[in-house]
């Protein structure tokens, strides 16, 4: 394993090069750029890249991107929190943390095998906080040992955890989001939502409307879903003022809630965006689909909702008084929507696919000095398969067949223009944020991606889903960005051509034609 070459700071782009050096039989020695890397991560100058092929290891640098050591082993990080002197990591099953930059790790197995780990937290005492099925797990002693947390929930409930939230000023105050298990087909309650023909659509759509003028309760659906609150370190826990599935983040002393219920989700995008809405419901009782309507229905949204990505539209709620009562807000606040985020993720964008971004800069610009290297993501090769929505309604023998399993983002693709564009953009986000670093979508991008979905949804006769790529003449894609006060400045110079599949302060970009960059200021 060849470690990537320092990085000069000189200002410009510069590769994160992963090589491997491979001998056989003695006879000859040869190395090539083949590294295949799954995620960056980055705080300070701490930077951490995991590689998943030929070799599977992390490589971890601690003066940011000056040398690197590598570590090998299977890390399979979901999620990394960096902490005072120690970094955790949470992976399908298992909990890691190192003490030396990243360089060597320590991991316990906190689920068995058939059970995973929804999220984690770091409290302000250093306790850390992990969720699997129906289960709340907790370290107070640097993951020497843990013990379990039980929530004060019917007896038999079975749920899992959405996110974790622990009080930087009060160490003994911990939320967590959790959420039932899912019940009935969610294709079946997706299109009686779109033709208002379910009591649950009915209500759904009534939360969306409600604006209470004064802070209080609010409830939906049934069952143990809910935002849960303890206020001695876990020793009891009470379900507070919001009983419904949602993302839970806390900024600036409060606490902020997203719905994640897909139908409540859709409902409040079909409100949004009603003229992807309808196109959807007519693609789904046999109807065809127009570019013009496609292209009406997906404008530019503007570089601030682009930040906010799967947030844009969100059904939201902020609460003043530990979770007691809740107030609608018509639009999430930026510093709100950056702090839920990360608990969303870059939903509807996981759909990776091998095709590449945009083309090269023209001859006539100057390109940036950098040398290419080829990485993927281990899952860029996994498209998905299905196309869309069901064009008519079923008949006794498509009942009778095998049923057609359609995740919640593909739904919600059909009613979020943000959604739809990033995944007929091979599933790569149309933007992307780490610290006060970010980076989003051009309008001439958007634009060109638009055109290219509408066009070929014409061909397909129904919303295309891609992948697809726009005809594009050249010219930046994305522009990155940083954070300047209460808003965003571009950085000068030519981003890198690929569309970026994500990012880490630095910056660092892993982009999604398989190559990455890290971009070092003066």
């Amino acid at each position: 394993m060849l470690p990537p070459p320092p990085l000069s700071g000189s200002g410009e782009i510069a590769p994160i090069p992963v090589r491997y050096e491979k001998t056989r039989l003695l006879f000859f020695k040869s190395s090539g750029d083949d590294g295949t890397i799954g995620r960056v991560y980055a705080d300070g100058a701490t930077v951490l890249a995991t590689v998943v092929s030929p070799e599977a290891g992390i490589y971890a640098s601690g003066d940011g991107g000056a040398s690197w050591t590598f570590a090998p082993g299977s890390f399979d990080f979901r999620e990394v929190v960096f902490g005072k002197g120690r970094i955790w990591a949470r992976g399908a099953t298992r909990v890691y943390w190192s003490d030396d930059g990243g360089k060597s790790w320590t991991w316990i197995e906190v689920v068995r095998s058939g059970d995973w780990l929804d999220a984690m937290a770091l409290g302000a005492d250093g306790a850390l906080y992990v969720a699997g099925r129906s289960q709340l797990y907790v370290t107070t002693d640097a993951g020497r040992s843990w013990r379990t947390m039980n929530l004060q929930v019917p007896a038999g409930s079975i749920w899992r955890a959405r996110s974790i939230a622990a009080d930087p000023a009060h160490p003994h105050i911990v939320y967590v989001s959790i959420r039932s298990e899912p019940h009935g087909d969610l294709l079946t309650r997706f299109k009686a939502l779109l033709d208002f023909s379910s009591e649950e659509a009915v209500s759904a759509l009534k939360l969306v409307d409600a604006h209470a003028p004064a802070p209080g309760a609010v409830a939906w659906g049934s069952g143990v879903d809910g935002v849960y609150a303890t206020q001695d370190g876990g020793g009891l826990w009470k379900r507070t003022g919001l009983a419904l599935d949602a993302w839970i983040a806390l900024h600036d002393g409060a606490l902020y809630a997203s719905a994640a219920e897909p139908i409540l989700q859709a409902a409040a995008l079909m409100r949004r965006y009603p003229d992807l809405a309808g196109a959807a419901d007519r693609q789904m009782k046999g109807g065809g689909v127009t570019p013009a309507v496609l292209r009406e229905a997906c404008p530019f949204p503007g570089r601030d909702q682009l930040l906010k990505g799967p947030l844009a539209a969100a059904l939201a709620w902020r609460s003043s008084d530990n979770g007691t009562t809740w107030s609608r807000l018509d639009d999430l606040p930026m510093p709100a929507a950056l702090a839920l985020r990360p608990k969303v993720g870059d939903s509807g964008t996981q759909y990776l696919s091998p095709t590449v971004g945009p083309t090269q800069p023209p001859p006539s610009r100057p390109p940036p000095r950098y040398r290419e290297i080829r990485i993927v993501s281990p899952n860029s090769f996994q498209q998905s398969r299905s196309r869309g929505l069901p064009r008519h309604p079923p008949t006794e023998q498509s009942q009778a067949a095998a049923p057609r399993v359609l995740s919640p983002e593909v739904l919600l693709s059909f009613v979020d223009p943000m959604r739809l564009v990033a995944r007929f953009n091979g599933g790569l986000p149309l933007s992307g944020i780490a610290g006060s670093t970010a980076y989003a979508a051009t309008q001439p991008y958007w634009d060109a991606l638009v055109k290219a979905l509408a066009d070929e949804s014409q061909e397909e006769g129904e919303i295309s889903l891609g992948p697809g790529r726009p005809a594009w003449k050249g010219g930046a894609a994305y522009e990155l960005l940083q954070r300047d006060g209460d808003g965003w400045t571009a950085l000068p110079g030519e981003p890198p051509p690929s569309f970026p599949q994500s990012i880490a302060p630095g910056i660092f970009l892993v982009g999604g034609n398989g190559r990455a960059w890290a971009i070092r200021r003066k």
